[in-house]
């Protein structure tokens, strides 16, 4: 499973739709995003 699907996966049950229509839908414009997302995890800034 690619990291993107597994992101939409988890999204998804939110009600959020990556690059959908509505204000509360995620726009990814760097697919890198996704492996990203999932290898860094929670990180203090």
């Amino acid at each position: 499973m690619s990291s993107k699907h597994i992101v939409e996966k988890i999204l998804s049950q939110a009600g959020i739709e990556i690059n959908g229509g509505r204000p509360w839908d995620i726009q990814v414009h760097n697919e890198k995003l996704y492996s990203c997302v999932l290898s860094r995890g929670k990180r203090r800034i």
